[in-house]
């Protein structure tokens, strides 16, 4: 729906509209266009119980459309909702599924339109929940241990690298909070939080990775090429600070994403360029393809390349807790 206005009426109206499709994830990329996905569900186990699972947090905007008792109604869920709407308090988008029948489900979003849809019985989307409550919960108290840790070796030693590694681990926490669901289903009930939020979570998160790869790999005083790069990549970042709030997020994302990609390879090739003779450099070059793996790991699962179990589902913050600590 490319006006995103049509309803659950007009759609049921133009039923020949809908094409089916073969792919594990459906992906959209970057649209303003509403999709709308049908699914006739059948069941041929002696299970009542079933949920549908989106696992993608980042979407804006979800209504499930069922039929009850001869009326279509809606099951709300998505960042522009208050969770208060939402069938379940969790990091994904759960609805229950009320039997044999036909669903739409109504998808709109200001990012990336990835849909991983999964059907799962509700004992095991509990047992899911409880496991992911555990690791979440385990994962977000170590950061909060090595933040409090790395600071307090900043005051007392008075040093740059432990205050700036402090920082980077805030925006590690920031970040992850948003991108794993946890913080607007546990902690901030803000559409604010989920969307606009990312955004300087990311400016924050690579302005504290810059200095800290500049201070811990000691780059003012081995090249001065590098220093200078470093510092004029610090000074955009800073000035995309005061100007972010006034762009739309789609264009913050896509402008955040242009300068991610040259500040991580430059980082990374500053690593590579003193491997041989550093030992620090040897160190974040390990910890930077720990995280790297992780964070491939997820994607594939999260578009249907590998399996999307729960190991891989939690791949990159397994990858951010080993190299933190």
């Amino acid at each position: 729906d490319v006006t995103g206005k049509l309803g659950i009426k007009e759609i049921l109206e133009t039923p020949n509209n809908f094409k089916k499709s073969t792919n594990k994830v459906l992906g959209y990329g970057f649209s303003k266009s509403s999709i709308w996905i049908k699914l006739n569900v059948k069941n041929q186990s002696t299970i009542k119980d079933w949920v549908l699972s989106i696992n993608f947090p980042d979407l804006d905007h979800l209504i499930l459309h069922k039929r009850k008792n001869g009326l279509w109604i809606e099951n709300y869920a998505g960042d522009i909702f208050s969770t208060k709407k939402w069938e379940y308090l969790y990091k994904d988008y759960v609805f229950n599924l009320d039997g044999e029948g036909v669903y739409y489900l109504e998808v709109r979003s200001r990012g990336a339109l990835s849909i991983p849809l999964k059907i799962l019985t509700k004992g095991d989307f509990l047992k899911l929940k409880t496991k992911n409550n555990f690791f979440f919960g385990g994962y977000f108290s170590i950061l909060f241990f090595c933040i409090v840790y790395n600071f307090i070796m900043a005051i007392f030693l008075k040093s740059k690298s432990f205050f700036y590694y402090s920082g980077y681990l805030v925006g590690v926490t920031w970040m992850t909070l948003i991108l794993s669901g946890v913080g607007r289903s546990f902690l901030i009930d803000s559409v604010w939080f989920s969307n606009e939020g990312f955004v300087f979570s990311l400016i924050f998160f690579f302005f504290f990775y810059l200095l800290f790869t500049k201070e811990f790999l000691n780059v003012g005083e081995k090249n001065k090429r590098i220093l200078k790069y470093y510092n004029r990549s610090l000074l955009c970042i800073g000035l995309f600070l005061f100007i972010a709030p006034f762009i739309p997020l789609t264009y913050n994302l896509n402008l955040i994403t242009f300068y991610a990609v040259p500040s991580i390879g430059t980082t990374f090739f500053t690593a590579v360029y003193f491997f041989k003779k550093d030992r620090a450099a040897r160190l974040y070059v390990y910890a930077f393809f720990i995280v790297l793996t992780g964070g491939v790991s997820k994607s594939l699962g999260s578009f249907g390349v590998i399996p999307p179990t729960f190991i891989i589902e939690v791949m990159i913050f397994l990858g951010f807790i080993i190299q933190v600590t």
